[in-house]
């Protein structure tokens, strides 16, 4: 009784820093009073009409809401990787982290393949092209602030 269900989206292009949000609802719908399997989507329409009902207008069959995450106005530390995937370096661009700044990049174990400092916050161009293909982590510190980001050499 293995069930599997597969959702896709897009196409969408993305620039460094851009947001897109999708709201996803998998719906499952069973008649159980009927054996023929057209009547499940009478059953599926119900609840897809009633979910949508609930999202609307922001609340929950046990009294919550869809919205309870706050987005917060100010001016969070942000690291931006890219070109992603790249292939023989990487733009590295952060804010809110100054001094010297130390950088560590994971491969996707977790053993940390490449170490050292940047030394000015903005736009930083580190060279990945000793790295094999395949996904890493990076990670940023100034000793008090850490910021961490993925990216793929390919």
């Amino acid at each position: 009784a293995d069930r599997r269900g597969l959702g896709s989206t897009g196409p969408f292009t993305f620039k460094p820093g851009d947001v897109q949000e999708l709201d996803i609802a998998f719906v499952f719908g069973r008649d159980y009073n009927d054996s023929n399997a057209t009547a499940a989507i009478i059953v599926m329409n119900q609840r897809i009409d009633s979910i949508r009902k609930y999202f609307m207008n922001d609340s929950t069959p046990c009294g919550g809401g869809f919205s309870g995450i706050v987005k917060q106005t100010q001016n969070l530390p942000q690291l931006k990787i890219y070109p992603n995937p790249a292939n023989d370096y990487i733009t590295v661009e952060f804010n809110t982290i100054a001094g010297n700044i130390n950088y560590e990049i994971f491969d996707i174990v977790g053993r940390r393949v490449s170490s050292g400092v940047i030394k000015n916050s903005g736009k930083n161009s580190l060279s990945i092209s000793y790295l094999p293909k395949g996904l890493y982590f990076l990670s940023i510190s100034d000793g008090k602030n850490k910021l961490g980001g993925k990216f793929i050499r390919q």
